[in-house]
């Protein structure tokens, strides 16, 4: 088992529903599921904490999906994923995103980082 408590074949596809998915084509899939209550925001938000805290750069790919999300909060959260799988200079672009929210976390992290 993975060290983030979650089965590798259970974590991956949904991780990559969080961040492919609209809102609402999420709901359709997982309807009925505690996932569907949850919802997409919360499931993608937790999914970047596991990912970053695996410290696994192969999960790259899924974060950097999360950094151009159309939600701020879930950018602001893949700036802090970002920097915790090492890529900094990712996390960096968001110094430049439209929210300003996001720019504070991006700032935040790369600061708590060393930056």
């Amino acid at each position: 088992m993975p060290q983030s408590g979650c089965r590798k074949q259970w974590r991956t596809p949904l991780c990559t529903d969080a961040f492919a998915l609209s809102s609402q084509d999420f709901a359709r899939k997982y309807a009925g599921s505690a996932f569907e209550r949850v919802g997409r925001l919360r499931v993608a938000r937790n999914a970047l904490v596991v990912l970053a805290n695996t410290k696994d750069p192969a999960y790259l790919p899924l974060v950097s999906r999360a950094a151009t999300d159309n939600a701020a909060f879930i950018r602001a959260m893949a700036a802090w994923a970002l920097v915790n799988l090492g890529s900094r200079k990712e996390a960096e672009r968001l110094l430049r995103d439209p929210d300003e929210t996001v720019r504070q976390e991006a700032a935040i992290a790369l600061e708590r980082s060393g930056s």
